[in-house]
C-alpha cells in the first residue's frame, strides 16, 4: 500500500529516522543526562520534540515560504547552531564538579533553536507533507501525532543511552566520560561553524 494512506505511520517513521542519528542535539541531551540524570535529559528532550513538531506544522502550512526563509538565512542558522554547541561543549568540559544544574535552563532554549534552524529537518518534513493532502487537516494531525511519537521515541532512546553509560561508569572514570562528550560537542559545533563560513 501507499505509505501516504497511513499518515500516522508515515509521521512515526519520519520522526524516528530524523531524530535517531547522533549529532549535536544528541550530544547535548547525553551531556544533560550525564550531568543531571535521566529525567533532566528527558526534560531537554521535550524541547527538541516540540521544535520538530513545530517544523512539521510549518511545512504543512507553507513549504515554499518556510524553505525560502531558511535558505536565505543559511549562514545565520549554521552560526547559531555551531556557536551553541561550541560554547556548551566548552562549558561542559571546563565545569569539573558533577552538578545537575551545570547545563543551565538556556540549554532548553538552545536545543529548541538548534533543532528549529537545522535545514535537514525542514527537508524531511517537507517531503512528508508533500506526500499528504495538506488541505485534509485530519490527515495532517495524524501525521503530526506520528512525528511527535517517532521523535519522542528516538530522543528518549538517546537519553537512555546516556543514562546507561552514566550508570556503568564508576566515579573514577566519570570525568573522562564527561570530557569525551564535551570534546565531541565542541568538535561538532566547530565543524558546523567551519562548514558555514568556508
Amino acid at each position: 500500500k501507499n505509505l501516504a494512506e497511513w499518515p500516522f505511520l508515515l509521521g512515526l517513521l519520519a520522526g524516528f529516522v530524523l531524530s535517531i542519528p547522533p549529532g549535536g542535539t544528541s550530544l547535548v541531551i547525553m551531556a544533560r543526562v550525564i550531568n543531571g540524570g535521566y529525567w533532566a535529559g528527558i526534560r531537554l528532550v521535550q524541547a527538541a520534540v516540540l521544535a520538530d513538531v513545530l517544523i512539521a506544522l510549518l511545512m504543512a502550512l507553507g513549504v515554499g515560504l518556510v524553505t525560502e526563509l531558511l535558505h536565505s538565512n543559511q549562514r545565520a542558522a549554521g552560526s547559531v547552531i555551531g556557536l551553541f554547541l561550541l560554547v556548551l561543549g566548552l562549558r561542559f568540559y571546563f565545569t569539573r564538579h558533577h552538578n545537575g544544574n551545570q547545563l543551565s535552563k538556556l540549554a532548553h532554549v538552545g536545543v529548541f533553536v538548534a533543532v528549529m534552524m537545522n535545514p535537514f529537518n525542514y527537508l524531511m518534513f517537507a517531503g512528508v507533507m508533500g506526500l499528504l493532502n495538506t488541505s485534509d487537516w485530519v490527515q495532517i494531525m495524524w501525521a503530526l501525532a506520528g512525528i511527535w511519537l517517532g521523535c519522542e521515541i528516538a530522543w528518549c532512546t538517546t537519553a537512555l543511552v546516556g543514562h546507561t553509560v552514566r550508570t556503568r561508569v564508576d566515579d573514577d572514570h566519570h570525568p573522562t566520560l564527561r570530557g569525551v562528550v564535551a570534546v565531541l560537542m565542541t568538535a561538532v559545533g566547530g565543524s558546523i561553524l567551519f562548514a558555514t563560513w568556508v
